[in-house]
């Protein structure tokens, strides 16, 4: 409908020639119109392409298509123009055929340069609302999603190729002037980066490095042009990165200080009440009201993700986050805003957003474009609009500015070196010369406490603390690791326990950080067995990478176990099953490697045998087969030291003799252990398991062998022989020099539990390598001494393996630092000193005692 001042089209187009620049200088280099009803059709992206394609059909030149391209925009800026300045059509319309346009442009462009590729154009800012002004540049993104198998260097090189074409045929002067005016400075890292990026390429860098204005500028996100897929895989990170569940109010009281300095910085104190879109209660306060709480809000209220400002701000209304009446001046604002903004690029056809003087004619022309009797009631106006709106985003963002820093003086007093600690501390938060953003210091803000915390309740905060300031800087992203682990307590409860508990696993974790992030996200619930290790093995392999991927994928378990022992996913004993059960994984994988896991099968002895491994544990093993060559490459290939890490170490020493061949026949076997092997060689063998390789070779040995075992378990020298090797051991393994330190060769150690079980084993014919279900065994006959045993030895091999923990080495004896101990205590569960060293000695002594009476009945 026309507006009340016009009687027809005809009437009203003289006026409109006369009052914008842009149809005015158009029709005078030869635009033409037909001036009728049909120039008040605001037209979709179907009737542009209707209009457009039997023009550009004529068509070969490129330049040509250019021309053709820009005119057909003027003109259809033009009838837009000409809608909005003689009608009543609303804003809303308005900016959306505007953008409506703009799409056409870019779309056409697209198809042209690359139709049919996995390429799409973002907008951002007013076009990605679908809010484009008539003098608006548009900002706008490339993105392209990578095609698997594809060369990741030539395809980046082919899309910043095409982005550079498309930019540079957006700006090409015409004699229609340009199509639009492009700003790519909203990528990322924005001049210096990249023109067009991969989706994959987007999200790690938002994810690592994008800070507040860059989460506002993807909250107008869109697809102008382009394939639909690639988008969709675009949008749902955007939608992760701009609506955190985990951002915190402090972190958009960023915004109000962006918006100060603009003000300060670029409008100025004469621009304060004259800038329609950055000053006081312009647009821009209207959009950062909106945004900041699409931002605190969006990811809990789906009907607040939108880029179209309006409707954002319907959706506030509907959820009660504003009053009716604050509803009413953010839209009727945004539209009184949006339609001045309007009248001024017409006007003078350029980008302008600042008001004429007050007793001007060119505001009264303005004026009375918009209906209103002469500049000075739009003056009063405007400033009437801005009072409303400034108070509305004032009541918002006040008590955001108001609000005091977070505390930060934590004290670290409980740490042994607190200077030291608040040294570590304060580089974290970005202190000590380092140079970080505010999405990373309200990062840490958040975490802080959370740190704090965790840490006073550590054996050995100061280690922690280290090891995690260390982890910090090797990660890459601080904002990112300090965001992920306050949004999960968990996570940074598991990850300094780790520093805590493992000096071996914190220096893995320096070398490769991203290992945590991976080990975390695995399946810690479920029980590894040979099967679900290859499984989860498999998408690291890969020809010629084996060995590597091997020992990287062990040190991942490795990760992976210990957390599973952090969250008490596990028993101890259910976890040395694991790590075994890891061991044999890879010793079948290097067998598999050296094409020789049908030449030889190996056999494994002790913990190994037993399937209690656990950190700092070698491998002993009995090999079988005649292949000694590939025996030997086998050694060398677990024991080789790596930038990945190593394997594990095979200690042959139990094989016939303990030198010679590594490997050897069955019937050699039965042979030696026949005829020659000693009491405690017998022992050993009772600990005998197939763990990789020839099955079959396996079964023969174990057919052969387990005969031959408790034949010679019947010498009637056993029961004197194998307590005079205890006393032995008691006597000569004393690596401390402090008797009370032994947990494991000492009296009431670990070995006490091993003689007394293996003994009863090799007297009653029970073939069972594992301590524990030999226990289990023994407690139908023996149950009292069965029941101490058992109890002594969990608590003697949980000891073990905290020790073993930390520094991926075997020990024996406990630490004779006190502070040390101490420490060991903490770890444990004591709380001091003298209750750990009375908890180890009372265990001890219960553990001699079964031994004591055990030996005197069991006959």
């Amino acid at each position: 409908m026309l507006r009340p001042c016009f009687n027809d089209v005809t009437a009203a187009w003289p006026a409109y020639l006369q009052y914008s620049a842009a149809a005015n200088g158009a029709v005078q280099n030869g635009l033409s119109f037909t001036v009728n009803d049909a120039l008040l059709e605001l037209h979709g992206q179907r009737r542009l392409k209707m209009e457009f394609n039997p023009v550009v059909e004529k068509l070969f030149g490129h330049r040509e298509k250019i021309e053709a391209l820009a005119r057909f925009k003027l003109r259809e800026l033009i009838r837009v123009g000409f809608i909005e300045f003689a009608t009543d059509t609303s804003v809303e319309h308005t900016t959306a055929a505007l953008s409506a346009l703009a799409d056409f442009c870019l779309g056409t462009l697209r198809a042209w340069h690359a139709d049919g590729e996995p390429f799409a154009i973002i907008s951002l800012g007013k076009l990605g609302g679908g809010e484009l002004n008539f003098s608006s540049d548009i900002d706008i993104m490339f993105i392209y999603a990578h095609r698997a198998g594809a060369d990741e260097f030539a395809e980046q090189e082919h899309y910043h190729r095409l982005g550079e074409k498309l930019a540079r045929d957006l700006s090409t002067n015409t004699v229609s002037g340009q199509l639009y005016r492009v700003d790519l400075r909203l990528r990322p890292e924005g001049d210096k980066g990249a023109v067009a990026r991969s989706v994959n390429s987007y999200e790690a860098y938002y994810a690592a490095y994008g800070e507040m204005w860059e989460r506002l500028a993807l909250l107008k996100a869109r697809c102008s042009a382009g394939d639909a897929e690639t988008y969709y895989e675009f949008d749902q990170m955007r939608l992760a990165f701009c609506y955190a569940r985990n951002l915190l109010p402090e972190a958009v009281a960023e915004i109000p200080r962006l918006k100060e300095r603009t003000e300060r910085e670029i409008v100025g104190a004469d621009g304060l009440h004259t800038h329609v879109k950055l000053g006081i209660g312009g647009i821009r306060d209207i959009e950062f009201f909106v945004n900041a709480n699409q931002l605190l809000l969006g990811a809990r209220n789906a009907t607040l993700q939108s880029g179209q400002t309006l409707r954002v701000v319907e959706a506030m209304a509907s959820l009660n986050l504003i009053t009716v009446g604050e509803a009413t001046v953010l839209r009727d604002g945004y539209l009184f805003w949006r339609r001045l903004e309007h009248r001024l690029q017409m006007l003078e056809h350029r980008q302008t957003h600042l008001l004429p003087p007050v007793n001007s004619e060119l505001l009264d022309q303005i004026a009375r474009s918009l209906d209103f009797t002469d500049g000075a009631a739009l003056w009063q106006t405007q400033l009437a609009w801005r009072e409303k709106i400034r108070a509305i985003y004032d009541s918002f963002f006040d008590p955001l500015r108001k609000a005091k820093p977070a505390d930060r003086d934590y004290r670290l007093d409980f740490c042994r070196d607190p200077e030291q600690a608040r040294r570590n501390w304060r580089s974290l938060g970005g202190a000590e010369g380092f140079n970080t953003g505010k999405r990373t210091e309200h990062a840490f803000n958040r975490l802080a406490p959370l740190l704090h915390g965790r840490l006073r309740q550590l054996a050995r905060p100061d280690l922690a603390l280290a090891k995690f300031t260390a982890f910090v800087g090797v990660y890459g992203s601080r904002s990112l690791l300090f965001e992920s682990l306050a949004a999960s307590p968990k996570a940074l409860e598991v990850l300094l326990t780790i520093f805590d508990c493992s000096q071996y696993l914190a220096e893995a974790l320096m070398v490769s950080p991203e290992v945590f992030e991976e080990t975390a996200r695995a399946d810690l619930d479920a029980l590894h067995d040979a099967a679900g290790y290859r499984e989860d093995y498999a998408p690291m392999a890969g020809a010629g990478r084996e060995l590597p991927a091997l020992r990287l994928f062990k040190r991942q378990q490795m990760v992976r176990l210990l957390i599973r022992r952090i969250l008490c996913l596990a028993e101890q004993k259910d976890l040395q099953l694991e790590f075994t059960n890891l061991a044999d994984f890879c010793l079948q994988v290097v067998l598999e490697q050296l094409g020789a896991d049908g030449e030889l099968a190996v056999i494994g002895l002790g913990k190994h045998g037993g399937q209690e491994l656990w950190f700092g544990s070698d491998l002993d093993v009995l090999i079988l087969g005649a292949a000694d060559g590939h025996a030997r490459e086998l050694a060398k290939a677990m024991k080789e030291r790596t930038p990945q890490g190593s394997l594990f170490d095979l200690d042959t020493r139990l094989r016939p003799y303990g030198e010679g061949a590594l490997a050897h026949g069955v019937e050699r076997y039965v042979e030696y252990y026949r005829d020659h092997a000693q009491l405690w060689e017998i022992q050993a063998l009772g600990k005998a398991r197939h763990a990789a390789g020839n099955r079959a070779l396996g079964d023969e040995f174990f057919a052969k062998l387990l005969p031959v075992w408790r034949a010679r378990c019947q010498s009637p020298d056993l029961k004197a022989d194998r307590l005079a090797m205890r006393q032995r051991i008691l006597e000569g393994r004393c690596k401390s020099g402090h008797p009370a330190l032994e947990f494991k060769t000492g009296a009431g150690g670990t070995v006490d539990v091993e003689f007394a079980v293996q003994y009863w084993q090799m007297k009653r014919g029970v073939f069972e390598p594992n301590t524990f279900k030999a226990l289990t065994l023994l407690a139908a006959e023996q149950p009292a001494a069965a029941l101490a045993l058992t109890e002594g030895y969990t608590y003697l091999r949980r000891l073990e393996s905290t020790l073993r923990v930390d520094d991926n080495q075997g020990h024996s004896h406990l630490p004779a630092d006190a502070d040390a101990r101490a420490c060991l205590g903490k770890l444990m569960g004591c709380a001091t000193l003298p209750a750990f060293d009375a908890q180890v000695a009372e265990v001890r002594r219960r553990v001699r005692a079964a031994f004591d009476e055990f030996f005197h009945t069991v006959d």
